[in-house]
């Protein structure tokens, strides 16, 4: 991801962090959302778990506006997006990809945007 922000002269707009939000390390908090316009997460199978609830503190003007979730496990998918409807994100669009040919695995890219 970093080389492809520097490639295509975004590395100064884009904010990458890196951690395990389940063990704490250096990804969640307040920190992860507030001020952002958009947030990509790939968590790993159980998906997000807690690393929402502090979206849920913000306030909805400090939300991010959009938020790209992929996923390798359609039941923690469906999980995380419920919840974030909860907090105020409608799908708008969702893709299939076969990136693991002649196997059932997938991955699913989700967009979703404050409403």
């Amino acid at each position: 991801l970093t080389r492809s922000l520097v490639e295509n002269g975004l590395e100064r707009s884009v904010e990458v962090h890196r951690g395990d939000h389940l063990s704490g390390g250096r990804v969640g908090g307040r920190a992860a959302f507030d001020g952002r316009d958009c947030v990509l997460v790939d968590p790993p199978r159980s998906g997000l778990r807690r690393f929402l609830d502090p979206l849920a503190e913000l306030e909805r003007t400090a939300r991010p506006i959009h938020f790209i979730y992929v996923s390798c496990f359609a039941e923690s998918l469906a999980s995380d997006l419920a919840r974030l409807h909860e907090l105020g994100y409608a799908l708008v669009d969702l893709a299939l990809i076969d990136q693991f040919p002649q196997s059932p695995h997938y991955e699913a890219i989700a967009r979703l945007r404050l409403f």
